[in-house]
């Protein structure tokens, strides 16, 4: 895999993550209805990160966004 390929390969698992913590918080919305408006609003939040996440895969595909492969552990994510 190439280095691009790479941080898409990362930068979408990144992504995913974000929108995973957004149905988890949907689902605490739904169960805990005193704080439905609390833990929506983080659900929007996630899916907003996602989005922004994902705005960087066409500055790695042109050059001006690049990290190492040891930046970030994908384990972690």
């Amino acid at each position: 895999m190439s280095s691009k390929e790479y941080q898409i390969d990362f930068i979408e698992k990144l992504a995913e993550n974000e929108e995973r913590l957004a149905k988890l918080y949907k689902v605490y919305s739904e169960l805990f209805s005193d704080y439905q408006e609390f833990w929506s609003h983080l659900a929007s939040d996630e899916m907003q990160h996602a989005n922004w996440i994902r705005s960087l895969k066409k500055s790695i595909e042109n050059g001006s966004v690049h990290f190492g492969k040891d930046r970030f552990d994908m384990k972690a994510i």
